[in-house]
């Protein structure tokens, strides 16, 4: 909307105040700082301070509020809401082209000499699909996702929520040639066609490649890929009503957890690499953050309770002059 948009275009100086109280000299680089950034907003909404409940305003009324969550929430709204606290201008996503793969996956081109597709450019393509939000340099890989509904006091009021994360495209195609047989490769798809759900994945995928004793071959495979195509840290945003709680993954926790995951416990592996729809890979979320956990691989929460950000005398004030201000303008340039 209009007024949307003007409001999002004045939030500067609320980021100014906010990295300084933060003790950032910039914007948020990596994980850890935009987990120092939000902790602080999370403050500055408990202590009323303008700034932390206007951001928690935002949060509340364009992406978590039950009217608004179980819409599309793009990740182009946060790299908005972002790009102006911090004073940057938005990335145009028209201008983004594809990486340059590295000459390890060029290689594995040669597998692709009777086929019309090439690996390299098959992984290349998922890559440059992976980036979601940019801020300054600093690249994330942001996905929303329904959580629990907490009422204004914290409480929760509805347990369900979105437990698959959808991480992108990732060829499968790609990631087995020369693994599996290509008669054996042929036959696979997603949903019913091999790739659809976990017992697929174990039964067409894994144990075939056991059978096989090609785990060793698939791990660097899988090493290559997920060191290539997960470049960006890992941002999951839970929508919950009154509360916003972000999950920051660095990349190499990320990337590692997986890999881990597959070395370490192989026979678990499914249950996180779940299954493909539509090209796109599916994970489970809650055993990521779990294996994270066992593995000691760093990750950041911070949990937002919105409830002061929306009711507080200072943001009803700062509403009511606004409707005031709009409701005199039109009426004004409504009569001339």
């Amino acid at each position: 909307m209009f007024l949307d948009k003007l409001l999002l275009s004045q939030l500067s100086p609320v980021g100014k105040s906010l990295l300084k109280k933060a003790k950032l000299t910039s914007y948020p680089k990596n994980a850890k700082e935009m987990h120092l950034f939000l902790e602080t907003v999370k403050t500055e909404i408990e202590e009323e301070s303008f700034d932390g409940l206007i951001v928690g305003n935002i949060f509340f009324n364009f992406v978590t509020s039950v009217e608004v969550r179980d819409r599309l929430t793009t990740s182009r709204i946060f790299e908005d809401i972002f790009s102006s606290l911090f004073d940057l201008k938005a990335t145009d996503i028209e201008t983004r082209s594809n990486p340059t793969p590295t000459p390890d996956l060029i290689a594995l081109d040669g597998l692709c000499t009777s086929e019309n597709w090439k690996i390299s450019e098959d992984v290349s393509g998922n890559k440059r699909e992976k980036s979601d939000v940019h801020i300054g340099e600093y690249n994330i890989s942001l996905k929303t996702l329904k959580g629990k509904v907490y009422d204004s006091h914290g409480r929760i009021t509805n347990n369900s929520l979105n437990k698959e994360l959808n991480v992108g495209s990732l060829s499968y195609r790609a990631l087995l040639k020369g693994i599996l047989k290509d008669d054996e490769l042929a036959t696979l798809g997603d949903r019913k066609k091999g790739l659809g759900s976990k017992k697929q994945i174990r039964d067409k995928v894994l144990d075939v490649i056991k059978e096989a004793n090609k785990q060793s071959e698939f791990f660097e495979r899988l090493s290559l890929f997920m060191n290539y195509i997960y470049d960006d840290d890992v941002y999951l945003v839970m929508k919950s009503h009154y509360k916003i709680i972000f999950h920051l993954i660095p990349k190499t926790s990320f990337r590692d957890c997986i890999l881990n995951l597959y070395k370490i416990h192989e026979s678990d592996f499914e249950k996180v690499w779940y299954r493909w729809e539509n090209n796109n890979l599916r994970f489970k979320w809650l055993l990521i953050l779990k294996f994270m956990e066992e593995f000691k691989l760093p990750y950041y929460t911070s949990d937002i309770l919105l409830t002061k950000a929306t009711n507080s005398k200072k943001i009803l004030d700062f509403t009511d002059k606004i409707n005031t201000t709009v409701a005199e303008c039109i009426e004004n340039l409504a009569s001339e």
